[in-house]
């Protein structure tokens, strides 16, 4: 069980300007009911380290949720340096990142794996771009906005701070 089924998906899957606490918030978006937003202008709780914004601050945790982490892991690094516990686990392989010569995360990557970490939440079976003319999640949409904000709408020390967490 996925999506807003699921009571730890949903709550990461649901737009900062609703409350998953309260249950006639989770109740509607378990029913799909269209008097809310949940389009991807809507930010969710996902993109936010704990699940959760601060309002005073918006950029405390933006984009170092575990479950994004542990994808942009997964495809870059390896499946056995996401699940791993160990600080540089032992690879047998050369990764996706050596392999074309990535040495620092983007804007983009970090976009990929949040769409990546909302697809494995959501109960949508088939990724896609989504959007009015396909069914689904308006993946292409987010991908877009999410890079749109870290290049050019974040501060200067916001942005700097976010890649500097990154690529340590």
């Amino acid at each position: 069980m996925h999506g807003f089924c699921h009571d730890a998906c949903g709550h990461l899957l649901c737009p900062t300007v609703y409350d998953w606490d309260k249950d006639t918030i989770r109740e509607a978006l378990q029913r799909k009911d269209k008097k809310l937003d949940i389009s991807y202008q809507n930010w969710l709780n996902l993109l936010w380290r704990d699940g959760k914004s601060d309002p005073d601050n918006y950029h405390v945790g933006f984009l170092k949720n575990e479950l994004i982490v542990k994808a942009a892991l997964h495809v870059f690094r390896g499946p056995g340096v996401a699940n791993s516990e160990e600080e540089s686990p032992r690879v047998t392989r050369k990764h996706t990142a050596a392999i074309h010569g990535m040495t620092e995360i983007t804007a983009g990557a970090i976009a990929y794996a949040a769409m990546l970490a909302h697809f494995a939440l959501s109960s949508q079976s088939v990724f896609g771009p989504g959007g009015e003319r396909s069914s689904g999640w308006p993946y292409r949409a987010f991908y877009q906005e999410l890079i749109d904000y870290i290049e050019h709408k974040m501060s200067y020390n916001d942005h700097e701070e976010l890649f500097k967490w990154w690529n340590e």
